[in-house]
């Protein structure tokens, strides 16, 4: 089951992420090719075990595809990390929180991913609302080679339409958006969401 904050109905979350999604924000991510991307999905899968889905786009994502999203933030060891920057690797975006339990049981799995693909051009980047005085400690007891970025405002969060957490993004190497995980994904998710990215 996802964590989830109160939220407002989806035409509420889509008018609040156009109206953060300006030129003065570091965190950017435009929202008309988010819309465009949805109504491009053809195939949804459902996990029988964990309720999960993933959802992909058409095998031959166009431009409307989120080409141009982007955000910067900085991670838990004050080094910033841009999305767009990470064209030619393969970014796996995770949203979660050390208060939720479905994303802690992740973890482990992310780390294996990142450590099998990390030569491959796999980056994960892991994204939290949390304040870094809370994130540093939980990290510190954990073993996370990944990068945990601090978005603190939640600006990402909203421009990305995350009403429940944890929730994963695969972008291929041109910077499209090819797979989402609604929920936490088994170990298997996870592969068939990197594959719809060129690694195997």
């Amino acid at each position: 089951m996802r964590a989830r904050h109160l939220a407002g109905s989806g035409n509420d979350s889509r008018r609040r992420a156009a109206q953060v999604a300006t030129p003065g924000h570091k965190a950017i991510l435009r929202t008309g090719c988010w819309q465009n991307w949805l109504d491009t999905i053809i195939w949804r899968f459902r996990s029988t075990t964990r309720g999960t889905r993933l959802q992909f786009p058409s095998s031959k994502p166009t431009t409307s595809i989120c080409n141009d999203s982007d955000f910067t933030l900085t991670d838990v060891q004050e080094r910033k990390w841009n999305l767009k920057s990470l064209r030619g690797k393969v970014v796996l975006v995770n949203f979660w929180a050390t208060w939720c339990p479905p994303c802690r049981r992740e973890i482990p799995d992310l780390d294996a991913l990142y450590k099998r693909f990390r030569d491959q051009g796999l980056v994960i980047l892991a994204i939290t609302g949390e304040e870094a005085s809370i994130v540093r400690p939980f990290i510190s007891q954990q073993i996370v080679s990944y990068p945990v970025l601090l978005d603190p405002a939640r600006k990402v969060k909203e421009l990305f339409l995350v009403d429940g957490i944890p929730e994963s993004f695969v972008y291929d190497r041109e910077g499209r958006l090819v797979a989402q995980a609604i929920d936490r994904p088994a170990m298997q998710g996870f592969l068939n969401m990197l594959r719809q990215a060129g690694l195997q």
